[in-house]
């Protein structure tokens, strides 16, 4: 199969090691109605993909992990590719969506683009971490899309913290809450310098006045592009009163 390149699969029969697995540079797999992943078996054929560039995981009503497969845990982010899109979705417990991030966690990808949807009972960031409660997301642009709630000073602060080469964060959270309360007690926080663009969009939440605030806080002080897409809350008449005062530092899209 000298010109296979891409291979979607809708369930687990991918088995590592196979004579095309070196030739894939996409490959794009569901995992859906399975009481158990067999997580060493699916890090064993993901580091078999030895030309891989794009790489999609989704899960669906996964209900448990299985670490009885032993397999060879590379270093952390060891491996570049080009992106690398997670879905986590409705129906997936907690621990199957660490034991992903525990089986990916040797992948650098440029784009990181991760979507909860409509998951767990429980604080949505920990469906950003591993099983050892270490923050998963690490790419130069990442990309989060949550349609629960969350905590949105906590998740910035993850990033900033975990990923020292991010440069662009994207926040599609209509239901994200208390935008800046945490950043009250840290006006003298230094700011992340490698985060220099961030967008939030269709944030219903997001008020007039915390965009003022981030914009003045010394924790976006680096930040070179903030931009605003359909954020229903935020009027153009704001907007423009932004552009005098922090000039095109300020973008948005109604």
């Amino acid at each position: 199969m000298p010109s296979l390149s891409h291979i979607e699969c809708f369930y687990w029969q991918f088995q590592p090691r196979v004579a095309f697995a070196t030739q894939l540079t996409t490959f794009e797999i569901s995992l859906g109605d399975m009481e158990t992943i067999d997580i060493g078996r699916l890090a064993q054929a993901l580091q078999s993909l030895t030309n891989l560039r794009n790489l999609s995981v989704q899960l669906s009503d996964c209900e448990s992990v299985d670490y009885g497969t032993d397999w060879n845990r590379l270093k952390p982010h060891s491996v570049q590719i080009d992106k690398l899109t997670i879905g986590i979705n409705e129906g997936t417990v907690l621990e199957a969506a660490q034991g992903l991030y525990d089986t990916l966690s040797f992948f650098t990808a440029v784009t990181v683009e991760i979507s909860l949807d409509n998951v767990g009972g429980g604080p949505q960031l920990d469906y950003l971490k591993t099983a050892n409660a270490e923050f998963f997301p690490f790419g130069t642009i990442i990309l989060l899309h949550v349609s629960r709630w969350i905590y949105i000073p906590d998740l910035f602060m993850a990033i900033g913290r975990s990923c020292e080469i991010v440069h662009t964060v994207h926040f599609d959270v209509p239901h994200g809450v208390h935008f800046t309360d945490g950043f009250h007690d840290q006006f003298d926080h230094s700011p992340f310098r490698s985060i220099r663009h961030v967008v939030f969009h269709k944030c219903d939440s997001l008020r007039e006045e915390q965009v003022k605030f981030m914009l003045k806080h010394s924790l976006f002080a680096e930040v070179a592009d903030f931009k605003l897409v359909s954020c229903p809350k935020i009027t153009e008449d704001f907007l423009l009163d932004c552009r005098d005062e922090f000039g095109e530092k300020i973008q948005w899209t109604l």
